[in-house]
């Protein structure tokens, strides 16, 4: 019994995987940050996508107001490169610096809400070209280094 036990124990990585069941690796970060950072550049690609003519730009607006609300619920958590701070006093002045962050973040968000409505491909195009260098900036600051 011992012998069947410890067989099954042996090939049992090997049978999943020769399979197809190959369990996901767990994620570098799984934060409520990281989470909403990811919901986010989806959101972006999809917008981006959408582009090709009036009629999707319209349809983009409900992708918008996702942005906003993940940006807002993002507001809360702090990335684990300001709540690992050991000095009180950083460790604050880089919270506002965080959310001051987002808060900038939401504002183009609000900026490209009003280009949707109002058709402005340009404008749109212009503020999603915008955001890529608010992220380098944000990542650049508050990304945890791996």
């Amino acid at each position: 019994m011992k012998k069947l036990s410890l067989t099954l124990a042996l090939l049992a990585p090997w049978l999943l995987l020769v399979a197809g069941f190959v369990p996901a690796a767990p994620s570098q970060d799984d934060s409520p940050i990281a989470r909403a950072m990811g919901d986010i550049q989806e959101s972006l690609k999809k917008l981006e996508a959408s582009l090709d003519d009036e009629a999707s730009l319209a349809a983009a607006w409900p992708e918008v107001c996702r942005l906003q609300r993940v940006v807002l619920d993002a507001k809360d958590a702090l990335p684990s490169t300001v709540t690992e701070l050991e000095d009180e006093k950083k460790r604050d002045k880089q919270t506002i610096a965080f959310r001051l962050e987002m808060q900038g973040l939401l504002r183009g968000f609000l900026d490209l809400e009003a280009a949707v409505l109002e058709g402005k491909e340009k404008d749109v195009k212009k503020a999603l070209r915008g955001f890529e260098k608010l992220k380098s900036a944000g990542h650049s600051e508050f990304k945890p280094r791996r």
